[in-house]
């Protein structure tokens, strides 16, 4: 099996360049809207943690 991507069209001398075609595997791996919200609320609290000390020094030092 080759590595190299499908491509949508043969490039034209002087055209643009081919579109590599999206592989099947996207159409089945999708999230929903739901699961991306929690995943974003997720990482949006994880990042507030590890910046929490930061954000409590800025706070004293003003």
């Amino acid at each position: 099996m080759s590595d190299a991507l499908p491509t949508v069209a043969v490039a034209r001398p002087g055209g643009p360049a081919p579109v590599p075609a999206a592989p099947a595997v996207l159409g089945c791996a999708a999230m929903s809207i739901d699961d991306y919200a929690r995943v974003v609320q997720a990482r949006t609290e994880f990042v507030d943690f590890l910046l929490a000390p930061v954000r409590d020094r800025l706070a004293a030092a003003a």
